[in-house]
């Protein structure tokens, strides 16, 4: 099950991988995902090259393949962050599919009818440039116009990919419509504004995740009970308080900067550095996150990890289920007790989860009955 260069159709549930290179990655969303390659057009997103990072960081030559393999397995535990309605990703799912037999057409008409039983908003920015790809590589321009403008306003682009949109020559259609100036001009309000916050949150998002995707291979070199996966801990503890450092300034002068201002990723930043720092911090900002989500700025999913992350620090039973644990007799995986286990799926349902028998299989927990939600641990 290697993933290899030039490999093709090889899915991780709804996240396609058609082809990967052992050290190239891209930051998209809270996850490091493999660069895929397109049937035609180019992604707007930045790219992240691992072994430089990590030379960098580190100058650790031998920990390029570690970082790789780390990344890999690392991928389907952050997917499960992001686990989306089944319904939803099966609809994803065909328009990757449509993608991949160059009927792009079919694939904006998917992404237009997920966009519609979600009730006009994508539960991830990602999204709207799939979107925007889709109906690009169709030649619809008024429907990439669109998306286009969705990305502007709720994702995140690089400098280099606002280049391309205003001066390679595949972009002239697009250029050639009278709404482009005023869409791409959205960028640059975003960016005049918030541009400062939105460089330094995209270098702390890279810092929080780096050694967390290291942490897979780390266990399977030097076991679970081992001084050296200590020492590994201390590592991520310590680049969780530098984090923590820079992004609590920010907090305190802007509050929580909300998806409309600074793009999905910068949003995301501040909730992963939250809700990777110690309890009496998580209970200081909460109310930030909270506001934020009742404004609609904020995702309800990262008030739901965060909720669910304190009540598991205080030994309260969680609310969404969104908390595993190792068990500490069998060492096995398992679901953190929820309070309430009837009403998860309701629960869970409104802010947008898929069923927690199909999360808790990323890792590997099987649920057969509600007497395992609430289990003690």
């Amino acid at each position: 099950d290697q993933i290899k260069g030039g490999q093709a159709g090889r899915f991780f549930r709804d996240c396609k991988i058609v082809a990967v290179e052992a050290n190239s990655f891209t930051m998209s969303n809270e996850r490091l995902v493999p660069i895929a390659t397109k049937t035609s057009g180019k992604r707007m997103h930045k790219q992240f090259n691992t072994t430089r990072f990590i030379d960098k960081l580190f100058g650790w030559q031998n920990l390029r393949l570690i970082l790789a393999c780390g990344l890999l397995f690392g991928f389907l535990f952050i997917q499960a962050q992001n686990a989306y309605p089944k319904g939803f990703g099966l609809l994803i799912h065909k328009a990757d599919s449509c993608e991949l037999l160059g009927e792009f057409a079919a694939a904006g008409h998917f992404m237009d009818e997920a966009l519609a039983q979600n009730g006009g908003t994508y539960p991830d920015a990602a999204f709207y440039q799939m979107a925007f790809y889709h109906w690009f590589d169709a030649g619809n321009m008024d429907k990439a116009l669109f998306y286009l403008e969705k990305c502007m306003q709720f994702g995140s682009q690089s400098k280099e990919a606002i280049w391309e949109l205003e001066n390679e020559a595949e972009y002239a259609p697009l250029r050639a419509q009278d709404e482009f100036i005023r869409v791409v001009g959205l960028y640059y309000h975003k960016m005049e504004k918030y541009g400062g916050v939105i460089d330094t949150l995209a270098t702390i998002r890279k810092k929080d995740q780096v050694l967390r995707q290291l942490l897979g291979c780390a266990k399977d070199k030097y076991g679970e009970d081992s001084l050296s996966l200590s020492l590994f801990y201390d590592l991520i503890e310590r680049q969780d308080d530098e984090n923590l450092s820079v992004v609590a300034p920010i907090l305190e002068k802007h509050g929580w900067l909300g998806i409309n201002k600074v793009g999905e990723d910068a949003n995301r930043t501040l909730w992963l550095v939250i809700q990777h720092s110690p309890l009496d911090v998580q209970e200081e900002y909460i109310p930030l996150l909270r506001a934020s989500v009742d404004r609609g700025e904020t995702r309800m999913a990262r008030l739901a990890f965060l909720q669910d992350r304190i009540l598991m620090k205080r030994g309260q039973p969680q609310l969404y289920g969104t908390q595993m644990v190792t068990h500490p007799v069998t060492k096995e995986k398992c679901v953190f007790p929820v309070q309430d286990p009837k009403g998860l799926a309701e629960r869970r349902a409104a802010v947008g989860f898929e069923p927690i028998q199909d999360y808790a299989s990323f890792f590997d927990v099987v649920i057969e009955s509600l007497d395992d939600l609430n289990a003690p641990v």
